[in-house]
């Protein structure tokens, strides 16, 4: 059963105009590994668009903003080629979400020259009697 659900979508020039313009930034909102299959990318600004988007799209889906003393690094996308993305959480988040074993996301990520767009859907097991 579907309990959130989460969109988003993210303008590519204006990623990558944040990008160049406020120093640190790229570190500040994706992991390591985020940041070296971006940059490995043919247009690293609309991937570094897609996981943005996705890390907003499961925070929206949860029902939470980025609340004090979180951070976007403890939400990953890890692109499976060939295979879908996985959101991976960690750190405090990870912690703070009571998810209990049946709870599970499913993400999309498509993107365009133009926009990047995430949907996450946050789904919980029943077991139906």
């Amino acid at each position: 059963m579907t309990v959130g659900i989460g969109i988003d979508v993210v303008d590519v020039a204006r990623m990558q105009h944040r990008l160049h313009t406020i120093e640190g930034l790229s570190n500040q909102i994706f992991t390591a590994q985020e940041q070296q299959f971006c940059e490995a990318q043919r247009q690293p600004a609309a991937s570094y668009a897609g996981c943005f988007a996705a890390k907003e799209a499961f925070l929206k889906a949860a029902g939470i903003g980025l609340q004090k003393g979180l951070t976007f690094t403890e939400i990953e996308i890890v692109n499976h080629v060939p295979g879908p993305p996985e959101l991976i959480l960690h750190d405090k988040l990870k912690s703070r979400l009571e998810f209990d074993s049946g709870t599970s996301w499913l993400l999309s990520l498509a993107r365009t020259g133009q926009l990047a767009c995430a949907v996450v859907t946050l789904e919980q097991k029943r077991n139906i009697i």
